[in-house]
């Protein structure tokens, strides 16, 4: 009967105060920190790319080497490229989107070699990844701010559930207002971002 206890008033204590540590970190200093989270998840699409399209094709015993080089590569290109892997990342988060939503909502057939696939998988990708090209620096700000703030309640959540006598309710006012704090926490992200980014090429170009 102890382990529960142990569990509760400690593990997730523990986790939550580290969630709350790192959506801090992301929240308001989360555009110096985009090129490691670009970099990593660069990485991380690459080695599943290598897993699932390159190493079933090859022997037991070298179907590691795939995923492990192609994820060092694109991970290394990502540090210097950072622009056109947000193109390449957005897009791709892009054309699933718009592919989920045409299957789920649109009753499109998942058929992945048909034409009409395609064009809602090119047009999630164009949608996503050419503003993410262009409007770089908002990007990092806005998307590192909002991860922050994602965190911070996920965060909160937890010990919540964890303390609560009786489980919340998540019903539709809940969900509403997770949504209200997290629209509030990362605007307040994005214009502490904003002012530091300023205040930085205030005091590099000074």
């Amino acid at each position: 009967m102890e382990e529960p206890h142990v569990t509760n008033t400690l593990l997730v204590p523990l986790l939550s105060a580290s969630l709350l540590a790192v959506s801090i970190v992301w929240l308001f200093y989360g555009w110096r920190l985009y090129w490691l989270f670009i970099t990593l998840l660069t990485a991380i699409v690459s080695a599943f790319f290598g897993w699932y399209f390159v190493s079933p094709h090859l022997e037991i015993d070298v179907r590691y080497l795939p995923p492990l080089l192609l994820g060092l590569a694109g991970g290394a290109m990502a540090i210097p490229l950072q622009r056109v892997a947000a193109f390449v990342l957005d897009g791709a988060l892009g054309a699933i989107i718009a592919v989920a939503v045409g299957v789920g909502f649109c009753n499109v057939p998942l058929e992945f070699s048909s034409p009409q696939i395609a064009a809602i998988a090119a047009a999630g990708f164009l949608t996503a990844g050419v503003p993410a090209a262009i409007f770089f620096n908002v990007l990092k700000t806005v998307s590192t701010a909002g991860y922050g703030a994602f965190l911070a309640i996920v965060g909160c959540a937890a010990i919540a559930f964890a303390f609560a006598e009786e489980p919340p309710v998540v019903g539709a006012s809940l969900v509403v207002a997770c949504l209200g704090i997290w629209v509030a926490l990362t605007t307040v992200g994005v214009v502490f971002q904003w002012r530091s980014q300023i205040i930085h090429k205030a005091q590099t170009s000074g």
